[in-house]
């Protein structure tokens, strides 16, 4: 333990260092702040080398060694005396002053040797020269210092070094040896120049306070145990690296302190326990970035790495071995890119990841060994595609008791072979981590988009590779049926419902009550979130009709009506009740009865309300009962009474009026349809007289959607008219007024002397607002006419009148007599860049004015001007110029730089980058260094452009759209928004929005309706036929100049699209004739190679520049 906190402080020391010289103090005393500094800045390392102390030869054999090395001492004594942390080390740790620290410089030409290789009989080989030497040194009281004591290292790759003031040339040193710096316990910061190829088996094993380190841009390998151990290695920043395909078994093996882990773009293969124990890798709530270009993640790459969430899969990768992200803890977004290759899951590849609910394995997964997700235990839902092949036992349930001791061996064992204490220092992670892939994962559903594995382990026992009470989905048809694990271990099979789209549906009933008004009713539909699918009708039930409980009654009185109101005692809607007038109390009233002939009358007070009453009641008329002469009146006919009445004693002769008519019910004869008429009648009860009639044809209207006859306005309601289509009838609708005005804007202009403004006036109800426009333009005033001339003792008057408005104003003109004008400076303009400068002054008795001192405008003082737009090979530039004295600016156009006529090859060549580059004598080069160049052609690979490759069709639209400056709008449409047209380009591939463009513009067709063959050859004629169309399209000036094919033998096989075409293209130089046997043919069918695409858009540019 004391020597860990010795070496971590040590870190402090060389912190103190190296940022003395590289940094500003306030990342002093960071470990983090150092390794910055050294990375940003690695050739500062230099300068902490003091005096050389020792030297000699490193190669494999030391007396034909080219490779050599340096010592130096690296701390001084004003150095340590001026350093707190040092003086801290010595106070606390018992450290001499005296002590010493040093580095290592290796350089030269050819690999470094091996070291520390084991002897005969198990002893222990040779340590590498630089060790020994600094072992060699002695202190004052006879200590020797051991490798501890190394502190720095610098091996120097293929450039030359400038060292000791001289440069060394070398062709470099491309290696660092097997256990070259193997238990330096202090060795804390190392450059590797460009030029190191390998880094060796054990090369830094357990130098544990290994800070910083560089990875070269040329290395091709990190061999196995590498850095393993290196407990403050902080960051693995191996992006920049072109060539590194391979990092090896427990190459950064428990480095506990990595923060930062970059990988390059061509690794291929991750070895067994690489990273695993990594335990800051990607730090918590981040991704573990993995390589497109990654094909295998070997046995337990990554476990016990447990601080990332998210993890992706890259589509490159073909297996992922046993145990590899084995108890990754936090990880709970799983996700597989999509592709082509099957990829296969190992033996506990994933056991113990417990914060994953959910995972799709749709994507490439055909093989899931044996527990590969046991212990996963919030892992509720798995789903699978149609390359799945074989779900071995366990898969996603729990590991068995023979596999956890096998995992136990593992990681106690193969995690540490160079260590005799096994792999105690992570035994309390490992017992966490059984425990964990012990536990039983809950999966609920396994859901197989298409068919079924063809292998699911389905035994009886526990080695089943779903829970027991886990249900399989898999569609049958539009049914999905799930299989449930039996007790004899077969899978029983039952229908549960819809595959409706891409999601088994899920259905539930939600009911709502009916209330007193709605009718209630029960909805049946799929639960899935964004689904609407209901496979039945809903089910009502009727409304419940309102509970009414009296609230409160206003009376009636003798002549007005009462009101009851009611209230609902389920949903509170209420109503009113009508209740009658009473009528007058006579019972205080004198009582004037009547006759049979005369009126009688009721006078007095009503009893109840104290009204004044006076009313007739009318005459009763005689008592026809005993008359003498009795003639009936009957419905038609009047009758005759002749007697006396018995009433009032007095002889009556009446006449008695007809009775009428007493109709019964009609009674409906016959129906009348759509096409007769029908018929009813009714029956007088009196005289059985019956009376008929027509009744008409059943007509129900049918209204049409309505016109507005009288629109609202803002206060007037409108009129809607409907009109029924068959019999023409009319029925209105009333539209409720707007509420909003109808402004119409008029411009009131602004005068001398107002102000201009917006006048808004409401057409319907004339609601006015006012909104001010501009400010008035004062007057215009003319030169001036003298309509009151002076005299020489009385002044005169000037009269100006606006040319604008004819408004007035005077000015006095002085009497002509001897005046002498007293002069005052009122005014001083300084001259600008535009306009002059003056002194105005101004005679203080009569106001006269005069300019003096005139200054002509200096015009502007521009600077050297800004380059805002760089012009390219193809397109001019802009740069902007400034007045440094106002501020005005002027442009001026750059010409586009064109490329050079003859490439002088070459870093200067556009294509330099690509290997396989033609030379530049090559007839290719000139149209591939023009596209390179201009942006139209991409390498498919860092260093390949593939000229004699063949062009598809994907790649010659998508040169085409960034010609066209790859524009994200087309025709108003939004290219991200828009689904392609075909059923071969998908959304988000590198050529979609190209293909959807070309599709737009009519540029390019597909092979049929619904296919467009995105990697198809483009033939000369295709590709004659698509720049015709493009030119058409976007310089149509350019189309002419058509040649005849007559001369080319092949004319006739031109297909008919293609010949305007492949004549423009001829006579403009864009396709030339391909010679066979002294004779030039068009071979239009011919395949076109991305070298001759180049050229020809290049002679293409040139032609329609």
């Amino acid at each position: 333990m004391k020597k860990r906190v010795l070496s971590l402080l040590l870190c402090f020391v060389l912190a103190a260092g190296l940022l003395s010289v590289c940094a500003p103090p306030a990342q002093a005393g960071t470990i983090a702040g150092v390794v910055e500094q050294f990375l940003n800045q690695p050739d500062q390392i230099k300068k902490l080398f003091g005096k050389e102390v020792a030297h000699g030869d490193c190669g494999p054999a030391e007396n034909e060694a080219s490779v050599h090395y340096k010592i130096y001492e690296v701390t001084n004594p004003t150095v340590v005396q001026d350093n707190p942390v040092l003086q801290q080390i010595w106070q606390e740790h018992d450290y001499r002053e005296d002590a010493q620290y040093y580095g290592v410089y290796i350089f030269g030409n050819g690999p470094m040797a091996d070291y520390e290789v084991t002897g005969q009989k198990g002893q222990k080989g040779q340590k590498a020269p630089w060790l020994r030497d600094v072992d060699g040194v002695d202190l004052d009281a006879g200590e020797t210092i051991g490798e501890d004591y190394l502190v720095l290292a610098y091996i120097a790759g293929a450039t030359d070094e400038e060292w000791d003031g001289r440069t060394e040339h070398y062709t470099g040193v491309p290696n660092v040896g097997d256990r070259a710096f193997k238990d330096c316990n202090y060795l804390t910061c190392v450059y590797l120049n460009d030029g190191i190829a390998t880094i060796g088996d054990h090369a830094f094993y357990t130098d544990e306070y290994l800070s910083a380190i560089n990875m070269p841009r040329k290395l091709e390998l990190i061999d196995k145990y590498a850095f393993y151990g290196c407990d403050t290695l902080t960051f693995v920043r191996a992006g920049a690296c072109s060539r590194l395909k391979r990092i090896e078994d427990h190459a950064f093996y428990s480095c506990t302190m990595l923060a930062e882990l970059r990988l390059p773009n061509c690794l291929t293969y991750i070895g067994p326990w690489a990273f695993a124990w990594d335990r800051i890798l990607g730090q918590e709530d981040t991704t573990l970035g993995l390589p497109s270009s990654l094909q295998v993640i070997d046995t337990g790459a990554f476990a016990f790495v447990n601080h990332h969430k998210n993890l992706n899969i890259p589509a490159n990768v073909t297996r992922i071995g046993d145990y590899a992200f084995l108890c990754d803890y936090y990880m709970n977004n799983l996700t597989f890119s999509p592709g082509d290759k099957p990829l296969t899951i190992g033996k506990a590849a994933f056991a113990g990841d417990n914060h994953m609910k959910s995972v799709d394995l749709s994507n490439r997964v055909a093989q899931i060994d044996r527990c590969a997700f046991a212990g996963c235990e919030l892992l509720e839902e798995a789903y699978f595609g149609d390359k799945i092949d074989t779900i071995q036992a366990r898969a996603f349930t729990s590991v068995d008791a023979a596999l956890q001791l096998a995992i136990k061996t593992v990681l106690n064992g193969i995690l540490a072979p160079d260590d005799p204490d096994g792999n105690e220092e992570h035994a309390d992670d490992i017992a966490a981590g059984l425990t964990q892939i012990a536990k039983v994962t809950q999966l609920k559903r396994a859901i197989f988009k298409n068919a079924p594995a063809k292998t699911i382990t389905g035994a009886a026992d526990t080695n089943s590779s779903f829970p027991r009470d886990c249900v399989v989905y898999y569609p049958q048809g539009n049914y999905t049926w799930a299989a449930e694990l039996k007790d004899d271990g077969t899978w029983q099979g039952y229908k549960t419902g819809l595959w409706h789209g891409d999601h088994i549906a899920q259905f539930a009933d939600t009911v709502v009550d009916p209330t007193c008004t709605k009718q209630g009713y029960t909805h049946h539909a799929c639960t899935v979130k964004g689904c609407t699918y209901a496979p039945v009708d809903d089910t009502y039930v009727a409304a419940t009709d309102h509970t009414w409980v009296k609230t409160q009654t206003y009376p009636a009185s003798c002549t007005e009506q009462g009101t009851a109101f009611y209230k609902c005692s389920a949903c509170g809607a209420t109503r009113t009740e009508k209740i009658a007038a009473l009528g007058h109390d006579l019972s205080r009233c004198d009582l004037f009865p009547a006759t049979c002939t005369k009126p009688g009358r009721v006078v007095g007070t009503c009893a109840r309300c104290g009204v004044q009453i006076d009313e007739v009641i009318p005459a009763k008329g005689h008592d026809y009962s005993y008359a003498d002469v009795r003639t009936e009146p009957t419905c038609t006919e009047s009758g005759h009474y002749k007697g006396t009445c018995p009433t009032c004693g007095k002889d009556y002769d009446d006449v008695i009026p007809a009775l009428d008519h007493d109709w019964g019910e009609w009674v409906v004869a016959q129906e009348p349809t759509a096409t007769t008429t029908g018929y009813r009648y009714h029956i007088c009860a009196r005289c059985n007289a019956r009376v008929g009639e027509d009744i008409p044809k059943l007509h129900t209207h049918t209204w049409d959607a309505g016109v507005v006859t009288t629109k609202p306005d803002c206060i007037h309601a409108g009129v809607r008219t409907y009109t029924c289509t068959d019999c023409g009838a009319t029925k209105t609708e009333t539209i409720p007024a707007t509420g909003e005005h109808t402004f119409v804007a008029k411009e009131i202009p602004a005068t001398c002397t107002t102000g201009g403004y917006i006048l808004c006036t409401c057409s319907a109800c004339g609601t006015t607002q006012r909104y001010d426009a501009s400010e008035p333009l004062g007057h215009k005033w003319n030169s001036g006419q003298v309509t009151t001339k002076p005299t020489e003792d009385m002044a005169g008057v000037r009269t100006y009148t606006c040319t604008v408005c004819g408004d007035t104003k005077t000015e006095t003109i002085p009497a002509t007599g001897v005046h002498v004008h007293t002069w005052q400076l009122t005014k001083r303009a300084p001259a600008t860049c535009t306009e002059d400068g003056y002194d105005l002054y101004t005679c203080a008795k009569c106001g006269a004015v005069e300019h003096r001192n005139e200054v002509a405008a200096f015009g502007h003082k521009m600077n050297a001007g800004e380059v805002v737009i760089k012009p390219t090979a193809t397109t001019s530039g802009v740069r902007v110029y400034t007045c440094s004295v106002c501020g005005e600016t002027k442009a001026e156009t750059i010409p586009a730089t064109g490329l050079p006529s003859a490439c002088p090859g070459g870093p200067t060549c556009p294509g330099y980058a690509f290997r396989d580059m033609p030379a530049p004598d090559n007839w290719a080069h000139a149209g591939l260094d023009y596209c390179i160049y201009s942006g139209y052609i991409n390498g498919l690979s860092a260093t390949t452009v593939d000229p004699s490759g063949t062009c598809t069709r994907a790649q010659l639209v998508c040169i085409l759209y960034r010609i066209q400056g790859e524009p994200k709008v087309v025709e108003g449409y939004e290219l991200d928004k828009l689904r392609a047209p075909f059923d071969d380009v998908p959304r988000g591939q590198w050529y979609t929005n190209a293909i959807l463009w070309a599709k737009l513009t009519r540029i390019v067709n597909g092979t049929s309706a619904t296919t467009f063959d995105p990697s198809g050859q483009i033939t000369r004629e295709q590709l004659a036929a698509i720049l015709y169309r493009y030119t058409a399209k976007y310089a149509p000036d350019a189309t002419g100049n058509a040649a005849s094919l007559a001369d080319y033998p092949d004319a006739g096989s031109v297909s008919a699209y293609a010949r305007d075409a492949m004549a423009w293209a001829v006579g403009n130089g864009l396709i030339k004739g391909l010679p066979h046997d002294k004779t030039d043919y068009l071979e239009p069918g011919g395949s076109t190679t991305r070298a001759q695409v180049a050229t020809i858009l290049m002679r293409y540019k040139q032609a329609t520049a």
